[in-house]
């Protein structure tokens, strides 16, 4: 016969275990996820739902694994998401530049995961071409509602005048299609993005011939995976974050992810 008396303290230590990691799991795990969203700006971060989120949720999410991290990602329009970060109800925020105005407001790690240039856009049979702020003069822009610049001069014309009919504001997830469309139907003269950013969306949907640059600022940004100043553990995610990106340069998984949006470690991030 199998006596069960002498198995009796390792079984009550499986079920205690079991019962332990049953009720810490959870906790354990929640702890380990990082909420992260901000609105679709492809390639930089573009749908939660594909296998290639954008090049700065790969390379993040990989980069944060690395430390036993998991990031989730979610589509939010940027007034929201920079409102709910900033409540602690957001744990990170994907394309803030880093700079004076928003360095009070985030937590940034070192490691910038893009880089931005604004550039300004108009319908192709417009001669007008952005040369300083002088020259929006005659112009109304499409202005996505919430959205800073780092440009001075260009963030102080859009303050002074978003409450008259020279700025046309916008907000949303899908931004890019009427920004396009008040183009068209002359209800803007014009409007400023990232240029690889709208790119990206003229090619999607086959506009790259009706819409033309029309001239760029001359800075270009470094853009953050930001973190909330409110969550307890930004500055181990930050850390998590700069190791992370390094191991991915030197084990080559970096090149590979950069590869595929066209990009090499040189070209990233100068």
């Amino acid at each position: 016969m199998f006596d069960l008396t002498e198995r009796k303290p390792t079984i009550f230590c499986a079920v205690f275990f079991t019962l332990f990691m049953l009720i810490t799991w959870p906790a354990y795990a929640e702890k380990n996820i990082i909420h992260v969203g901000a609105d679709p700006w492809c390639p930089y971060n573009c749908s939660p739902d594909e296998q290639h989120k954008g090049l700065m949720i790969d390379v993040a999410s990989e980069a944060l694994a690395l430390s036993d991290f998991t990031l989730k990602y979610k589509i939010i329009n940027w007034a929201r998401a920079k409102r709910m970060v900033s409540l602690g109800e957001l744990d990170g925020i994907v394309g803030m530049a880093r700079a004076p105005t928003s360095e009070p407001y985030y937590l940034f790690p070192n490691t910038a995961l893009g880089q931005s240039q604004i550039c300004f856009y108009r319908i192709a049979d417009s001669q007008w071409q952005y040369q300083s702020i002088e020259s929006m003069a005659s112009q109304r822009l499409g202005w996505i509602n919430d959205y800073r610049f780092s440009n001075d001069d260009l963030d102080q014309w859009v303050i002074q005048n978003k409450q008259t009919d020279r700025i046309v504001n916008v907000a949303g997830v899908d931004v890019y299609p009427r920004l396009f469309k008040l183009l068209q139907v002359k209800r803007i003269t014009t409007f400023a993005e990232d240029k690889n950013v709208i790119a990206f969306e003229l090619k999607k949907v086959k506009l790259e011939h009706e819409i033309e640059m029309a001239g760029c600022l001359d800075s270009i940004d470094e853009v953050h995976l930001a973190f909330s100043l409110k969550a307890k553990d930004n500055k181990i995610w930050a850390k998590a974050l700069d190791k992370g990106v390094e191991q991915l340069r030197q084990n080559g998984r970096l090149a590979s992810i950069l590869g595929y949006y066209g990009l090499t470690l040189e070209s990233w991030v100068k």
